[in-house]
């Protein structure tokens, strides 16, 4: 167990950053969009022609990259799971974020989810995080950044109620909803099923879990009726996910049914499965980091591209990453 945690933990990080920097530069773009500017995108581009990050160069990634450093940093000065940490880092990392003006709006993180910037912004402001989350808050902002958490939990054995309750913490401090809090649990059992088990049983599986956090927390069932189409077409491709997602998945279930649809299409090999997630369109650098995520923790640590060295601070990544699974198996 400690070894598959280590090589899982130790390119962690690095997977996430792969999947954001590959999906950043057409971030919102629809598939046709993509194909008709780029073809088939099949590995790092430069993300210039996305407005918030004009100059930037190949490799560069957003925040899914930097709120999973920042969870795994908390993790690690705490020795555990602390939301109080949690939110500091969170705040630490907002501050180190430039501002962008696009066209005549205001500044803003670069990068950065609507909900999770505003919540943060109130955490500075001295609002505690059990009360600083956006009410209705239903975009992806946990399930991106929650893989260094799961990593830790099945490294430190944590029981199910726990997990879930640090779940919940974790998703009300910036989605304050139902749907949020369902997914991120969903999401946390899927990647502790994934490193356990792999992918078998796995669609029958995440319609369970779907339904039982619905039934938990008394919530609607959008969750496990966006995710009901894995268990209803006899195979996965990207005219069957964009025609039975919103093809977009910046909306959590969504999230959650375009990934789990990629992965389940392409696995294991990690560069197909990141760059069909990217050439879907939509959200595509957490949708790509995501997939990313999964295969990480079914195969136990995976072979990054070779244009991964391009990723900016690659070194740093991979130092956080294997500080965070040391610290997890040897606390």
């Amino acid at each position: 167990m400690k070894e598959k945690i280590i090589s899982t933990g130790s390119k962690l990080i690095p997977a996430v950053a792969y999947g954001d920097a590959a999906g950043l530069p057409v971030e919102t773009l629809s598939a046709q969009k993509i194909e008709y500017d780029y073809g088939y995108i099949d590995q790092l581009v430069s993300p210039a022609l996305n407005p918030f990050y004009e100059g930037a160069p190949i490799g560069s990634w957003s925040d899914d990259t930097q709120l999973s450093l920042a969870m795994a940093r908390a993790l690690i000065k705490n020795g555990g799971f602390d939301i109080s940490t949690v939110a500091q880092e969170h705040i630490e990392e907002l501050h180190r974020t430039p501002h962008v003006q696009v066209g005549k709006g205001d500044p803003v993180p670069r990068g950065w989810g609507h909900s999770t910037a505003e919540s943060i912004q109130k955490l500075t402001a001295g609002i505690s995080p059990d009360k600083s989350g956006k009410k209705d808050g239903a975009g992806n902002g946990i399930v991106m950044k929650m893989s260094p958490l799961v990593l830790w939990q099945i490294g430190q054995n944590t029981p199910d109620q726990q997990r879930w309750e640090e779940y919940d913490q974790l998703t009300t401090m910036t989605h304050d909803s139902d749907v949020a809090r369902v997914c991120s649990r969903v999401h946390g059992d899927v990647l502790k099923y994934l490193f356990e088990n792999g992918d078998e049983g796995l669609i029958e599986y995440v319609q369970s879990r779907a339904l039982f956090h619905e039934k938990e927390l008394v919530a609607a069932k959008d969750t496990s009726k966006s995710l009901a189409f894995l268990s209803k077409v006899t195979g996965f491709d990207r005219t069957t996910i964009l025609e039975n997602t919103d093809g977009k998945g910046f909306w959590v279930p969504q999230t959650l049914a375009m990934a789990y649809a990629t992965y389940l299409e392409n696995t294991p090999n990690f560069h197909k499965t990141v760059f069909e997630a990217v050439n879907l369109g939509g959200d595509t650098d957490s949708n790509a980091s995501i997939v990313a995520t999964m295969l990480n923790f079914s195969l136990h640590g995976v072979d990054l591209p070779q244009d991964s060295g391009r990723l900016d601070s690659l070194d740093r990544l991979y130092k956080v990453s294997s500080q965070l699974a040391n610290t997890a198996i040897f606390l």
